[in-house]
């Protein structure tokens, strides 16, 4: 089975103001909707695999091509990306549970 991944570009003030109109539950489920059939697809086919190396690799892509200030830190098991986004809370609560759910 071939998997069909889909981008779209929308400008960050459009993006900030739908997320704030949202509730925690509605980007709880935002969240774990995207992570579930969105991401999985991209991951798939992009690098043909789906495990946390191929994630982080296509958030670090993203993030290099988006030109988001963010640093990486290893420590032992423990892989961290920090973004600095200037996005909201709100953002921040969406980006921390899709990292959850993957």
């Amino acid at each position: 089975m071939a998997a069909h991944a889909k981008l779209y570009y929308l400008p960050t003030s459009f993006l900030i103001r739908l997320l704030n109109e949202l509730t925690n539950d509605e980007l709880n489920e935002l969240a774990m909707e995207t992570a579930k059939n969105d991401l999985v697809d991209v991951c798939l086919f992009l690098r043909g695999e789906f495990n946390i190396a191929s994630i982080s690799k296509i958030a670090e892509t993203w993030l290099r091509i988006a030109q988001m200030s963010h640093r990486i830190e290893v420590t032992g098991d423990i892989y961290q990306i920090i973004i600095e986004h200037d996005m909201g809370a709100k953002y921040s609560h969406l980006i921390k549970e899709i990292s959850r759910y993957l």
